[in-house]
């Protein structure tokens, strides 16, 4: 079983995800495993090949999340796309342990930029910012 753990960087992010105990009324993230797939894509857009740094500091709660959860909620290939595009081959798809590991690095990327953003704004303009961060960039 091959699960992807949640970086440190995160917990200022999790209110925004609605599993969280401490869910806020904006929350845009249906489960952690959304969230992950959209700071590890902003990770990689924001640090491209340099962001992928091995990440040693992960939450205890919640729990990594089963790799299989992704391919349910059909947010694998988006992990295939970041795996291919930083290594510039296919032969990463049958690598899952690679795959996880590559998706934390990323998440880790992305949770400290959007840390920066979070600190810029209020907490309940925050599901705007993300809508205007997307919209703006052209991130994700």
């Amino acid at each position: 079983m091959t699960d992807i753990r949640i970086p440190k960087e995160a917990a200022p992010l999790l209110p925004y995800c609605r599993p969280s105990l401490n869910s806020r009324s904006n929350a845009c993230f249906d489960t952690y495993a959304d969230f992950i797939i959209f700071v590890a894509s902003y990770g990689f857009y924001k640090t491209g090949k340099d962001g992928n740094q091995a990440v040693s500091e992960f939450l205890d709660q919640p729990y990594p999340v089963d790799i299989d959860i992704f391919k349910n909620r059909n947010l694998f290939p988006q992990i295939l796309f970041l795996g291919i595009s930083l290594t510039g081959s296919h032969k990463i798809v049958t690598d899952e342990e690679r795959l996880a590991r590559m998706i934390e690095n990323y998440a880790f990327q992305g949770c400290r930029e959007l840390n920066e953003l979070l600190k810029k704004t209020i907490p309940d303009a925050f599901h705007i910012e993300l809508a205007s961060l997307v919209r703006e960039e052209g991130a994700l």
